[in-house]
């Protein structure tokens, strides 16, 4: 589960980021756990803990680089454009 939300943030490389913080999220939701009873579904709850974590993550390194992606976008007449938002 925490491979599928780092892939979604490019993260699937970094093995060590992404135990750490999947070691965090679940320390993070026994505490919420055993504090209160809110809790209904808890792989729920552990995904969006991880899922916050690792945008938090993604959006520092994306300030520290500011490094320019392409955007792909795939046309209905199945051409590829691709644009830098960027540096239009």
């Amino acid at each position: 589960m925490v491979q599928i939300a780092a892939f979604r943030f490019e993260f699937d490389q970094h093995s060590e980021d992404i135990l750490s913080i999947a070691i965090q999220s679940f320390k993070q939701l026994i505490r919420k756990l055993k504090s209160t009873k809110s809790v209904l579904k808890p792989i729920a709850f552990f995904y969006g803990i991880v899922n916050n974590k690792l945008k938090e993550l993604f959006l520092n390194q994306l300030t520290e680089v500011r490094e320019s992606k392409l955007i792909r976008y795939v046309l209905e007449t199945g051409e590829v454009m691709y644009f830098d938002w960027l540096h239009s």
